[in-house]
């Protein structure tokens, strides 16, 4: 019976893509949202990881072009070709950010990419280190 289980995960194309239509970037303009493989989202979540190693977990450094980077990975045209290549992340990040997080917000749903889930990645808590001091002495002074 496993081994039927088995074929029918490996048999299955997983969720179907969602078009979303991005007037901002032009008239007709309809990006297709694909849920990120499991290499993709790997790949997305080991990005995460370095950024925030490389800037010390300072807050939101494994978040920076979250948007952008799952995005890159998630866009498809109407026929299922990749729109953007990983070395279009910083152009993409320039873009107008309405359609960018409408486009993420799908990416989000399909493959579970948000922002909590990468702090969660990272091991850290959204709060800096400080803030739990800092937050303490708000409390008490109100």
């Amino acid at each position: 019976m496993s081994n039927d289980l088995r074929s029918k995960i490996l048999a299955s194309t997983g969720l179907a893509p969602v078009p979303v239509p991005c007037p901002e970037w032009g008239a007709d303009v309809v990006v297709w949202i694909h849920p990120l493989t499991g290499d993709q989202r790997d790949a997305l979540e080991e990005e995460s990881t370095e950024l925030a190693v490389a800037e010390d977990f300072a807050p939101g450094s494994g978040k920076r072009r979250l948007h952008a980077r799952a995005v890159v990975r998630a866009a498809r045209d109407g026929e299922g070709r990749p729109v953007f290549t990983l070395d279009d992340v910083e152009a993409l990040a320039t873009k107008d950010a309405r359609p960018l997080d409408r486009c993420y917000r799908v990416v989000d749903r399909l493959s579970a990419v948000s922002e909590e889930e990468v702090s969660g990645l990272l091991g850290k808590s959204v709060a800096t280190p400080g803030d739990a001091s800092s937050s303490d002495s708000v409390a008490s002074s109100e």
